[in-house]
C-alpha cells in the first residue's frame, strides 16, 4: 500500500483515511491487512460512518430545538406582563426584560447598570432594603410592596417578589403594578367607612324609633285587655259588638308589639350587641317561665299546652335568649294551630346537647316551604288559621339565637297534621356553670 502526503490525504474520505491511518500502524508493526481483514474493516468503517452522520442530525435537531425554546423563553422573558430583574448585591441592575423597563419608565439600556434602589420612593426605600436582607438571610422567597418614583414624583405601587441565587450570586426579583388595584382597596375602604357611618344613623334612629314605640304599644295592650274583660261581662248587643272591636285592637296590638320585639332583638343580634351570658338551669324552670307569657293567646283559641318536660335536665344556655326562642316558637304554633287544637312541649338528651321540641296540631308546612322558613330573603309567611298575620322573622331570630349558644334548629312537617320544631343546647359539663341553679 502506498504512502501518502498530507496535502493528498485531506482530500480522502474518513474511511479511506481511516485505512491509511490503520494500515500506517500495522506497517510499523510489521503486519499487512490481507484482503478479507481489510474489507471486513471497511464495513465495520462504513457502519461507524453512518452511525455518526445519523448522531450528527440527531445533534443538529437538538440544537434547532435548543434554538427555538431559547427563542420561545426569550420572547416570554421580554414580554411577560411583569417586570423581571437581576440585581447584583448591591442593587445593581444587570439584566431585566421589556415589562421591567416600562415599569421602570425608562428604555431598556438605559437601566442596565442602574441602581434598581433609586427608583424606590424614599418612604418605602426602608421596606424595601429590609426585603433585600431577608432574601438572603432566609434563602426563600420573601414579598414587599414599595412605591416607585418618576423624575422624583411618587408614582406607581409595586408588588415585589424575590429569592437569592447562590449559583448566579445575584438576586431574581419580579414586580408587577399594583396601583390600581390599592386604588380600588382605598375607594372600597371609603365606601365602608360611609357605609358604616350610615348604618349607625339607622341603628340610633331605629333604637329611638323602637323605645318610643314601646310604651303606647303597651298602653294599647293594657286597655284593651282591661276593655276585653269589662265587655265580656256585660250581656248585651252593643258590648258583643265593642267587644268585638276591643278583641281586633288587643289583637292587632300584641302582633305589632310582638313584630317590634322581635325587630329590637333581630336588630342587637345583627350588630352583635345581644348579651350571651350562658349559666347552668334546668330546662323545665325555663318552660315554667316561659308558659304564662302566651298563655292567654292560647285560651282564646281553646288551644291545650301539654308541657311534657318533667325531667331535671339541667343546660348550659343563656334562659333569656332561651325563653325568647320558646316564646316565638309557640306563638308560631298557636298561630297555625285550628281551635280547640293541640301544642306538646318535649325534651330529649342526645349526647352532649338536649332536644327541645315544640310540636303543634296545625295545618303544617308544604315541602318546597321547609327550607324557606330560616332565611331571611325568602319572607316565607302565611296567614294563621284565625288569620293572624306574621312576618316570619320570629323564626329566623330563634335561629340566630340558637345558634349564638352553640345548637342548631330544625323542622319537620306534614301538610294538614303540623309541625315539629327542634332546637338544642350544650347540656351542662360537670362544673361548666358558674350560676347553677339547684332545687
Amino acid at each position: 500500500m502506498k504512502s501518502e502526503t498530507p496535502n493528498t490525504t485531506t482530500n480522502l474520505t474518513l474511511r479511506q483515511r481511516a485505512v491509511i491511518e490503520f494500515n500506517k500502524k500495522h506497517s510499523l508493526e510489521g503486519s499487512f491487512l490481507d484482503e478479507t481483514e481489510e474489507n471486513k474493516f471497511i464495513h465495520e468503517i462504513e457502519i461507524h460512518q453512518i452511525e455518526l452522520a445519523m448522531q450528527n442530525e440527531e445533534l443538529m435537531q437538538v440544537n434547532e430545538r435548543l434554538e427555538a425554546a431559547t427563542r420561545k423563553y426569550t420572547a416570554r422573558y421580554d414580554f411577560a406582563p411583569m417586570g423581571y430583574y437581576s440585581l447584583e448585591k448591591d442593587g445593581t441592575i444587570s439584566e431585566l426584560n421589556i415589562s421591567g423597563a416600562e415599569l421602570l419608565s425608562k428604555g431598556h439600556s438605559a437601566l442596565l447598570k442602574a441602581n434598581f434602589k433609586l427608583f424606590i420612593s424614599e418612604q418605602t426605600r426602608q421596606i424595601f432594603n429590609s426585603f433585600f436582607q431577608r432574601v438572603i438571610e432566609s434563602g426563600h422567597k420573601e414579598i414587599c410592596e414599595v412605591q416607585l418614583v418618576e423624575d422624583g414624583i411618587p408614582g406607581k405601587q409595586v408588588h415585589i417578589e424575590g429569592i437569592y441565587s447562590f449559583v448566579e450570586k445575584k438576586f431574581l426579583i419580579t414586580a408587577i403594578d399594583i396601583t390600581e388595584q390599592k386604588n380600588a382597596e382605598e375607594r372600597i375602604k371609603s365606601y365602608i367607612d360611609e357605609l358604616e357611618k350610615v348604618n349607625q344613623a339607622k341603628d340610633k334612629f331605629f333604637s329611638i324609633i323602637a323605645d318610643d314605640l314601646r310604651n303606647p304599644f303597651i298602653g294599647i295592650i293594657t286597655i284593651s285587655e282591661l276593655l276585653e274583660g269589662k265587655l265580656s261581662s256585660v250581656n248585651n248587643q252593643l258590648s258583643s259588638q265593642l267587644l268585638k272591636y276591643v278583641e281586633i285592637i288587643h289583637a292587632s296590638s300584641k302582633s305589632a308589639f310582638t313584630l317590634l320585639e322581635n325587630l329590637i332583638q333581630w336588630s342587637k343580634s345583627q350588630k352583635g350587641d345581644i348579651g350571651f351570658n350562658p349559666t347552668s338551669r334546668y330546662m323545665n324552670r325555663i318552660i315554667e317561665a316561659t308558659l304564662p307569657l302566651i298563655t292567654v293567646s292560647a285560651f282564646k283559641k281553646n288551644i291545650t299546652i301539654e308541657n311534657g318536660i318533667m325531667g331535671k335536665d339541667l343546660v348550659y344556655a343563656d334562659e333569656t335568649l332561651v325563653i325568647t326562642i320558646l316564646r316565638n316558637l309557640l306563638t308560631n304554633a298557636i298561630k297555625y294551630t285550628f281551635f280547640g287544637g293541640k301544642i306538646i312541649l318535649s325534651t330529649e338528651v342526645n349526647e352532649k346537647f338536649l332536644e327541645v321540641s315544640v310540636a303543634d296540631s296545625g295545618i303544617g308546612i308544604e315541602t318546597f316551604n321547609l327550607d324557606k322558613i330560616f332565611k331571611l330573603d325568602s319572607k316565607f309567611t302565611e296567614l294563621g288559621t284565625e288569620k293572624e298575620r306574621g312576618t316570619g322573622l320570629g323564626l329566623i331570630l330563634c335561629k340566630e339565637l340558637v345558634e349564638k349558644q352553640g345548637g342548631s334548629i330544625w323542622v319537620k312537617s306534614k301538610l294538614g297534621i303540623g309541625s315539629v320544631f327542634t332546637f338544642t343546647l350544650p347540656l351542662e359539663i360537670e362544673g361548666q356553670g358558674l350560676n347553677e341553679q339547684r332545687d
